[in-house]
């Protein structure tokens, strides 16, 4: 999940509480993180998802949720690292 600001990370109660229910890894970007961050920094890239979604972990689903470029960036990124696109599940949408 990629922000500018903590504040913008949408959804975060939702999914802790996913996460106490599922198998499920949340990773949070920021790109002007706060003092203190322990998170990702940057944009959501290559590198980041690497990090996170290489390996064995190819054949896990991976959920996107963003804007459209953002998504097609990932999506390109993921397939790159060797997801295949039926793992890759994304929805768009636009800031206001």
């Amino acid at each position: 999940m990629g922000a500018w600001r903590e504040e913008r990370l949408i959804g975060r109660e939702a999914l802790a509480a996913l996460r106490g229910r599922l198998d499920l890894t949340v990773v949070e970007v920021l790109s002007d993180p706060p003092e203190g961050w322990d998170g990702e920094r940057g944009v959501l890239d290559q590198g980041v998802l690497a990090r996170h979604c290489g390996g064995a972990r190819r054949g896990w689903l991976h959920v996107l949720c963003g804007p459209p470029g953002m998504l097609k960036a990932a999506t390109d990124a993921l397939a790159a690292l060797g997801v295949a696109r039926r793992h890759i599940m994304a929805e768009s949408f636009r800031y206001d």
